[in-house]
């Protein structure tokens, strides 16, 4: 109960640029991954394969993370951090096998949304403020 109201509180305040461009990039990304992932799967380069499919899964969840982020879900942001390292563990591995122009950009996307999540403004939307801590700032 106390979730759905915090997240109802979250909803009517005003949400942060950021947090709605990482909406919009998170389902992007989401719905990429998942075409991509889809075309690719049943290539019969077992490696690439195994990332096609790693790829089709992670691009569910980003979509499941940008529908919560424009929603204000506590849990999308928890679900936003683990798959953006994911998502950056993959496209390492891509980066690594020698797809550089298809890995590249996803550390690069990756690296963003787990940097602008770990800011105060997208932490405090999210309800991720330390317990105890002073809504108002310290300095």
């Amino acid at each position: 109960m106390d979730s759905t109201i915090a997240q109802l509180d979250r909803a009517r305040q005003a949400r942060p640029k950021g947090v709605t461009a990482l909406g919009v990039l998170a389902t992007l990304i989401g719905l990429l991954g998942i075409g991509g992932g889809a075309v690719l799967i049943s290539n019969t380069d077992v490696t690439l394969a195994a990332l096609s499919a790693f790829a089709l899964i992670i691009g569910f969840l980003y979509l499941i993370a940008g529908v919560g982020f424009f929603r204000g879900n506590e849990r999308a942001w928890a679900l936003g951090m683990i798959v953006s390292v994911l998502a950056l563990i993959r496209n390492s591995a891509e980066v690594a096998t020698g797809e550089v122009a298809f890995g590249a950009p996803g550390v690069t996307v990756a690296t963003i949304v787990i940097y602008y999540l770990t800011r105060p403004a997208a932490k405090a939307f999210f309800g991720r403020v330390p317990m105890g801590a002073n809504s108002s700032p310290s300095h």
